[in-house]
């Protein structure tokens, strides 16, 4: 039978890429409640996967884009600040670039669909998520709504 990542769970994705272990993964699950974390992030806490394995895991299981970490170099402010940074941080999104009545954001959990229904009724726009993962994320709004905040 052919491996389906859409039909799998994420340790299964990790195994079969071959970054993670059984073992390991069984160890993650066993740990996940202690650490209030969903298992991707638990496997990244124990050491066991970096950032990259889990987003390309969540890439091949839910089929959005992954971020490319150099279009996080020059991101247009005004369209940074279209999402408050109180909202932004609290919900693990940016906005990265508008196209015509569409948002790209960037989020580290693009199956959230109240994050992006609320976004959606507070900007007016079309929203398309992206893959990015959470440290990737965390320095990012930290150099964008710095640099907005001192102008």
């Amino acid at each position: 039978m052919t491996f389906n990542p859409q039909f799998a769970r994420i340790g299964e994705i990790l195994a079969h890429m071959g970054v993670a272990t059984e073992d390991q993964v069984k160890e993650a699950v066993l740990k996940q409640n202690n650490f209030g974390l969903k298992l991707g992030e638990t496997l990244r806490k124990l050491g066991f996967i970096n950032e990259k394995d889990l987003l390309q895991a969540l890439h091949l299981q839910l089929e959005y884009d992954i971020v490319n970490e150099d279009e996080l170099l020059e991101l247009d402010p005004e369209i940074v600040k279209l999402i408050p940074e109180p909202f932004a941080v609290e919900n693990r999104i940016m906005a990265i670039k508008k196209e015509g009545e569409t948002i790209i954001v960037a989020m580290t959990d693009p199956e959230d669909i109240v994050i992006l229904d609320s976004l959606k009724k507070i900007l007016g726009l079309n929203i398309s998520p992206m893959l990015i993962g959470d440290d990737t994320l965390t320095d990012t709004l930290e150099k964008y709504y710095k640099s907005i905040r001192t102008t």
